[in-house]
């Protein structure tokens, strides 16, 4: 009896592993835009095969499993932007396809994963240029406690963008003012934090939701990001399909709540708070320089209540950020005159300092109320 199980599971664990060997055969193929030779992103590859539908990814890379022994099979391909095309596929093959072509009155919903792309290409050095650029910035956060300006930030320096998209900050200048808040809230002040709400990563992968004429050269996309699931319009250029702003609003007077009882030191006293988000403004315009987007100015925007049960108590913050970049070069830099602000910095403990620089001239590129700074101090 023994003898007889162990034979049987012995035929079924080399059916097993005959299967198994049979779905192990992968099929690769690459799908490149015609003209350009550029890779062809979220395309839908049909293979007659396996009935099943694959999707190339943003190298336009794509994988075709089945349990058939084949050395060729047909395909179809499917995309938003290109014609569609049946043909005869082996391993390896490269597939060219032509974009397709829209007319003027065809909505821009058609071009969403292009539209998308050039978002990406603003935010990384996805340009012909082979070396990295810099950029110089203004940066300005203040921070408002019950609508009161209780601190203030103004900082210059340059944005180092290398070849990997990486950005390194570095900061030329820096004054701030002393914090009047009343509570002591521990806001981690970073221009880093800046990009990261803006990333093109948030909208890459998002699910169009209606579109708009707003004149003849500008459409308004809105769309939904299926990563953060927050919503963005994109105000795009009809005829480039450049992006030319980017805004997701949602500030509101809603308690959501975000975390409870925090120790904070509120006038004098330690007092447990209960947090609550009530939403963020995003938005992030782009310019267009020989053919390739870079980011002109961003503005960031952040809403939070502290509300302390026993004793009524209830604070809001809004806290504000601003980045206006001018136009980029490549210009080599010696950074040794400037202070690198690394992703874990904290503006609010570091000291930065450089009394040549003119603000009154940097503040033209971000005007702001002059009743911001009354009955508030520059800290030496």
């Amino acid at each position: 009896m023994f003898f007889k199980i162990k034979r049987i599971f012995f035929i079924l664990l080399m059916c097993s592993i005959a299967k198994t060997g049979l779905s192990q055969q992968v099929f690769h193929g690459v799908l490149l835009d015609s003209l350009t030779s550029k890779p062809i992103f979220d395309a839908i590859v049909y293979s007659n095969a396996t009935n099943d539908g694959f999707t190339s990814d943003r190298n336009g890379h794509f994988q075709i499993h089945t349990n058939k022994k084949l050395s060729k099979f047909t395909i179809y391909t499917d995309h938003i932007g290109y014609e569609s095309k049946m043909i005869s596929f082996q391993n390896n093959d490269t597939i060219f396809l032509n974009e397709r072509v829209f007319l003027l009155e065809e909505i821009v919903l058609d071009n969403l994963s292009n539209i998308l792309n050039n978002v990406s290409d603003a935010f990384s050095v996805s340009h012909s240029s082979e070396h990295a650029y810099c950029e110089e910035f203004f940066f300005r956060e203040s921070l408002k406690e019950n609508d009161k300006y209780v601190s203030f930030i103004e900082a210059v320096g340059v944005t180092n963008v290398r070849k990997s998209g990486h950005k390194g900050i570095y900061i030329k200048g820096k004054r701030q003012t002393v914090n009047m808040a009343e509570a002591f809230v521990n806001f981690t002040s970073n221009i880093h934090h800046v990009f990261e709400k803006v990333s093109a990563q948030n909208v890459l992968n998002s699910k169009a939701i209606s579109h708009d004429k707003i004149d003849e050269d500008t459409r308004l996309l809105k769309i939904k990001s299926l990563k953060n699931n927050r919503f963005y319009d994109l105000y795009v250029n009809t005829e480039t399909n450049k992006i030319e702003k980017m805004i997701s609003n949602d500030l509101n007077n809603q308690m959501s709540f975000k975390s409870n009882s925090q120790k904070i030191y509120y006038n004098g006293k330690d007092l447990r708070f209960d947090v609550f988000k009530q939403g963020m403004n995003i938005e992030a315009s782009f310019k267009t320089i020989e053919g390739h987007q870079y980011i002109d100015k961003i503005q960031y925007q952040f809403k939070v209540c502290l509300f302390n049960r026993t004793n009524n108590v209830k604070v809001t913050y809004f806290w504000n950020k601003e980045y206006f970049a001018k136009n980029p070069d490549t210009e080599i830099r010696d950074f040794n005159k400037y202070t690198h602000l690394t992703e874990r910095s904290n503006f609010f403990q570091q000291k930065i300092f450089n009394k040549d620089v003119n603000w009154e001239n940097e503040r033209k590129y971000i005007p702001f109320e002059d009743n911001i700074l009354e009955g508030m101090q520059w800290v030496e």
